[in-house]
């Protein structure tokens, strides 16, 4: 998303993660840690969500935050999110809520929009799902996920074939060490089993995993 917004693509990114990682990784952390307990308290209730827009409490519009980059915006995740997959379970075209209510509003803003999913499927996950054009999956190059990736995409097949839908759908192999044999020859099988496997890989690095934990 940040690549994206530095290159002059109006991106728009969707959190619907219940865990909130990808606000606290877009938003800057700093214009809070001055405030005390309760008003970040009060900051965190404030902050307004896809449930909202679910009840017709907002616009929107109104939910779109600005990033520290000019052409990157967020739409939040909140605690709500759980309410929200509950909720649309009861809807007609309950798959297509996603497509139907948010993003046909917001395809012609928008360059780019990003759908941040959780690793556990629920009925957001399948809303992204069938809204997306391309599903991006990281998968680490640690030998108790290669069975995991096998399953996956097996689910996936089904689950296009069940909806009708389509979508492309790339593996990014990550957590790569390249002094570990084993880490190379799990590497080696996603690029021999899988097609959709991306050629390049995320290295494993503490230097990025801190860089994630201070934005």
């Amino acid at each position: 998303a940040r690549t994206a917004a530095l290159h002059g693509i109006k991106t728009l990114v969707i959190g619907l993660d219940m865990q909130c990682d990808i606000s606290n990784a877009i938003m800057p952390s700093d214009n809070m840690e001055h405030l005390d307990f309760d008003d970040q308290l009060q900051a965190m209730s404030e902050t307004r969500g896809l449930f909202d827009f679910y009840q017709g409490d907002m616009q929107i519009s109104d939910l779109i935050m600005p990033s520290d980059l000019e052409y990157l915006h967020l739409i939040p995740e909140t605690p709500e999110l759980v309410l929200l997959n509950d909720h649309i379970g009861n809807l007609n075209r309950r798959e297509f809520w996603l497509n139907d209510r948010v993003i046909s509003k917001l395809r012609n803003v928008y360059d780019l929009i990003i759908l941040d999913c959780s690793p556990s499927w629920n009925r957001l996950i399948t809303n992204a799902l069938c809204v997306t054009d391309l599903l991006v999956s990281p998968v680490e190059c640690k030998i108790n996920n290669l069975r995991n990736v096998e399953v996956f995409n097996q689910l996936l097949d089904e689950f296009k074939t069940d909806m009708r839908i389509n979508f492309s759908h790339c593996l990014v192999p990550t957590k790569y060490s390249p002094q570990k044999k084993l880490s190379k020859e799990i590497y080696d099988w996603y690029l021999s089993n899988f097609e959709n496997t991306l050629p390049h890989f995320i290295r494993e690095s503490v230097i990025s995993e801190e860089a994630m934990a201070l934005n």
